[in-house]
This record gives structure tokens, C-alpha cells and sequence, in this order.
């Protein structure tokens, strides 16, 4: 920083280097100020300072103090709302850099750490972004929307809170069982006791005739009664004409259950009845069709009783059963490769089997021994016992197909025809095609010995 300039030194004195102090205005010195000088008189300092005077100096002191009280600074009055605006001739670089930051506190909110509105006094009303800003607002929308997003997920946590701690419904213990056991089908209903109720009831219902009165006494049993008159055919639910006849041609069976409640249970049946003239052929064709129904049965355990529920039973459209044709093909066996070679050397171990099968039995299966692998598997014995045999040589009566195995194992599809030896004789013969799996195991040195013998199962891919 620089020193200031001298105001007294004139411009054709830059150069001078003499310094000089500035001159003072002081009294010239005339003999009247040494006649004044004259009037002191010399003293002793010692004698002086030894002198005990009360007095001394006490006009000197007075003079100070009367100094002091005339003399003391001027103090600045200084008011927020006037700020002091300095001028050029009055500069002071400490004061204005203070009443700088003076001026900057106070838009300042060092507390909220805000900042306070320019204008001098803090702004009472709501400062927005549009009120110096004209643009747009993009970002409304969104916050709207993400406002109500997490709005909707807090009610859902709340929700849950709710439900956890102060659920709607509790559930007992033995409510929680008698649920599990209903989903189970494991209730406390006689299942096989109603399965036998409902087949003897439809099969009692399917069949009448005007012209046999008893029938429908056998039937009014089945509502608890001791007569068909205290029935009727309002609580049967149907109606007959006049000569309307018809019997069981195949007796109902039932062919669906329901578990619903330890005193209530919906059994579904299916029958095949005659024509209702009563006839079950015309010409060479059947006349007969298939019924269904559907029985809702009630269990009176206080009294171990079953009764048929007054809406029942209901007509229901008979199950669907597909053709033949509409059957995919199995999966083939195996790893699905046919071995062509292995028969020659395998075929004895099928026939020999096969044929043992057929005549062996539990009491007696010496002769199958020979070709089964475990002794002890009763499944690979327990044969026919004699009931049936090969209807030809084996060549013709069984039919193969030999695959192989990932596991060193054959499997072998095979198709048998047999003959009731019991049933059969010279013009009434009954042959059987049965399809059966054969699993085959090497043994080393070109023996074979058969490890499972089921009957076909049906898989698809």
C-alpha cells in the first residue's frame, strides 16, 4: 500500500530529497515571554518532595478532571433501519468493510439458513419460483404424481400394520384343523358307507313300473318311510306317464366325491338304464343310455344316520369320455433306441418267462426261478396259477419291442395274447391282449434275467 501524498509539496519539488518538518504556528519568543520566564524561581526537588503539603498540586488535578469531562468523544447513534452511507471524504477501509458485512447479515437467516428477500426488511408473505421466474413449472406434475404414489404405498403399509397387529378375524385352533381336513377330504363323513348308500338309492330310483307298486315301496326306505304313499313324487323330484317302464341295465356307480363338512357330502353317479317302455334292444341295436346324477347326502351323527337332502337327486350331464384316436402315442422307452441285434439273444429269457408266468403262484413258482433276478420279489412270482395261457406258441402269441438304456438295462414293450382257460371252451373261447413292461439285466457271459414285470403305463412327452 502505497503512502499518501503530501499536499504541501509542490510539483517542482518531487525531486527534492531534503527532509524537513512542516512548519508550526507558534508565538514568537520576545522579551516579554523572558520577563515571564524571569518570574520562576529555582527550588530543591529534594526539599520539595519532602515538603508535606495537603494542598499541593490540587489546582492541577482540578484542571485535569475539568479536561476530561469537556473533552470526551463524541458517541455515534446508529439505527438498523438508517443505514450510515459513507462518503468519499470520510473513508475508513475497517469501518466499510464492517458495514459491509453488516449490510450482507442481514439477508442472511443464518438460523433457517435462508436467505432473506432483498429489500431491507424480511418479507412476510411466501416467496414462489413464478414470482421471478415466468417459465413452466415441469416438474408439478410429478411431484403431484409422486405425492399420490406415496400416499397410496403409506395407507398400504398401514393397512398392513393394521392387519397384522389387529387382524379382522382370528381363527381357533380347532377352526384351522376342521379347515385343513375339509381341504383333505378328511372329515368326519362315512364316505364308503354313503358311496354304498347312493348306488343302492339310484339304483332303486332308476327302476320302475306302474304295473309293480312294490318298486316303489322299496324306494320310499330310502326316504325313511314305510310306504311310498307318505313320499309321493313331489319329494322323488319326477313324474311318470302312465306306462312308463324302465330297469337297470349296468348298476350305478359312483364316480366323484365331495368331502364338504362332517354332516354333509355330494356324491356324482353314473348308470346305464333301458329305454323307458321298458325294452333295452330294438333290432340289433341297444336302446339303453347313460344317467348321471348328482345326490347331496346329509349325516345325522347324534343318531349315526344318512338321509337324502330334499333337493336331490339332480340330473347332471353324463362325464365325456374321448376316442381312441384322440390318444397321443406313448414315450418311448428307454433312451427311445430300438436294439434289432439283442433278440436273438434275449428272446429265450421272455418267452421262458412268460410262459413260467402264466402257471406260476405264490404256492407253487419253482419253475420261474430260472428267470428272475430276485429270488425273494413275490411281483416277479406271483403269476396266474394256471387261469390263463399263451394263445399260440410264444413266437406268435407274445409281440416285443426291445429298447435300450442309458443304465445297461433293456426294456421291453411287450404285448401278450391270452386264453381263460377257466371260462373257455371249444366255441366259446375268450382270448385277452394284454400289454406289459419287461425289464431285462445282463449278467455276463450271454445270460439274462428279467428284473421287473408290471403291467403297461402310459406316459407322454
Amino acid at each position: 500500500m502505497s503512502l499518501p501524498k503530501l499536499s504541501n509539496v509542490s510539483k517542482n519539488n518531487k525531486n527534492n530529497k531534503v527532509n524537513s518538518l512542516p512548519a508550526f504556528d507558534m508565538p514568537p519568543i520576545n522579551e516579554s515571554n523572558d520577563n515571564e520566564i524571569s518570574d520562576f524561581e529555582d527550588v530543591n526537588v529534594e526539599e520539595v518532595l519532602d515538603r508535606e503539603d495537603d494542598n499541593l498540586n490540587e489546582d492541577v488535578y482540578e484542571e485535569v478532571n475539568n479536561l476530561k469531562d469537556d473533552n470526551d468523544l463524541p458517541t455515534m447513534d446508529y439505527n438498523d433501519d438508517n443505514d450510515y452511507l459513507a462518503n468519499e471524504n470520510d473513508y475508513n477501509p475497517d469501518y466499510e468493510e464492517d458495514l459491509e458485512n453488516n449490510k450482507k447479515r442481514k439477508f442472511i437467516d443464518k438460523e433457517n439458513k435462508k436467505l432473506i428477500p432483498f429489500g431491507g426488511k424480511r418479507s412476510k408473505r411466501l416467496i414462489k419460483s413464478s414470482d421471478f421466474d415466468d417459465r413452466k413449472n415441469k416438474l408439478a406434475t410429478t411431484k403431484i404424481m409422486r405425492f399420490i404414489i406415496m400416499s397410496f404405498i403409506l395407507l398400504l403399509f398401514l393397512f398392513g400394520l393394521k392387519n397384522t397387529f389387529f387382524p379382522s378375524h382370528v381363527y381357533t385352533g380347532e377352526q384351522i384343523k376342521r379347515f385343513a381336513k375339509e381341504g383333505a377330504g378328511l372329515t368326519d363323513f362315512p364316505r364308503e358307507r354313503g358311496e354304498a348308500f347312493v348306488e343302492s338309492f339310484m339304483e332303486s330310483f332308476l327302476t320302475f313300473d306302474r304295473t309293480r307298486p312294490e318298486l316303489n315301496d322299496i324306494l320310499s326306505y330310502f326316504y325313511g318311510e314305510s310306504g311310498f304313499a307318505t313320499v309321493g313324487y313331489e319329494k322323488m323330484n319326477m313324474r311318470l306317464g302312465t306306462e312308463a317302464k324302465q330297469h337297470v341295465l349296468i348298476d350305478p356307480k359312483v364316480y366323484d366325491v365331495k368331502m364338504l363338512t362332517d354332516y354333509s357330502a355330494l356324491f356324482k353317479v353314473n348308470a346305464y338304464v333301458s329305454n323307458t317302455d321298458g325294452t333295452d334292444t330294438f333290432g340289433k341295436d341297444t336302446n339303453g343310455r347313460w344317467l348321471s346324477f348328482a345326490i347331496n347326502v346329509y349325516y345325522d351323527k347324534d343318531v349315526d344316520a344318512l338321509a337324502i337332502t330334499p333337493d336331490s337327486p339332480s340330473i347332471i350331464p353324463t362325464s365325456n369320455i374321448s376316442r381312441l384316436s384322440d390318444v397321443p402315442p406313448r414315450a418311448p422307452f428307454g433312451n427311445g433306441k430300438v436294439n434289432q441285434q439283442i433278440g436273438p439273444a434275449i428272446n429265450p429269457t421272455i418267452n421262458g418267462f412268460v410262459e413260467a408266468y402264466a402257471n406260476s403262484s405264490i404256492a407253487s413258482h419253482d419253475s420261474i426261478k430260472q428267470y428272475i433276478s430276485d429270488k425273494n420279489d413275490i411281483s416277479l412270482y406271483n403269476g396266474f396259477g394256471g387261469t390263463v395261457k399263451l394263445n399260440g406258441p410264444p413266437g406268435s402269441a407274445i409281440k416285443r419291442t426291445i429298447y435300450d438304456g442309458d443304465d445297461g438295462i433293456y426294456r421291453v414293450d411287450l404285448t401278450v395274447k391270452w386264453i381263460d382257460t377257466i371260462a373257455s371252451g371249444d366255441n366259446h373261447q375268450v382270448e385277452y391282449t394284454a400289454k406289459y413292461v419287461m425289464r431285462v439285466n445282463p449278467q455276463g457271459e450271454g445270460k439274462y434275467l428279467v428284473s421287473s414285470f408290471v403291467p403297461y403305463t402310459f406316459y407322454t412327452h
